[in-house]
């Protein structure tokens, strides 16, 4: 009997269109707002239960521009973590902002009402507590670390399959 070790590669099976980042940091952002650690717990929790969805994706906070979906909403160290999708095959705007992301352009946003904050002495406004509305792609994030970190530039779900029906082929020899 002969062995051999051939190294396993596993890639996610993410349709063109996938992203990850930030749609909210806790960066104090440039109209003088800083969402401060726990923000996010009451609005997340109320999406997952009476709505049993996420907020929907936006073009430029446009409620008739809805350009993909959430995936995946959370809270971090760092901010409010999506994973969404453009609908790229099914929306020509989700298109655009696609197209626009290969160029750089990966800005993101979102649309909130403040349901607790405090004023500080130097103007900033702590936001302790709000309701998420939508998150919205956008040209000019006024957080400019709310942005898309990592999207999926084609749909590699035929090509994975293919790696993966290679290896379960030398398995089986």
């Amino acid at each position: 009997m002969i062995h051999k070790q051939t190294p396993l590669i596993l890639k996610t099976l993410e349709p063109k269109g996938v992203f990850w980042g930030y749609a909210s940091t806790q960066t104090l952002d440039q109209s003088g707002d800083q969402i401060l650690p726990g923000a996010f717990s009451k609005t997340l929790k109320a999406w997952q239960v009476t709505k049993n969805r996420f907020p929907h994706l936006l073009w430029e906070h446009d409620a008739q521009e809805f350009i993909g979906v959430c995936l995946e909403l959370r809270e971090d160290p760092k901010g409010l973590y999506i994973k969404g999708k453009l609908l790229v095959d099914e929306i020509q705007k989700a298109q655009d902002a696609y197209t626009l992301l290969h160029h750089g352009i990966k800005g993101l946003s979102i649309g909130f009402r403040i349901r607790s904050a405090k004023k500080e002495a130097s103007k900033i406004r702590k936001i302790l507590d709000l309701d998420l509305v939508e998150i919205s792609f956008v040209q000019n994030p006024c957080n400019p670390e709310a942005v898309i970190h990592e999207f999926k530039t084609q749909d590699e779900r035929n090509s994975d399959l293919v790696i993966l029906d290679h290896l379960t082929t030398l398995l089986r020899r």
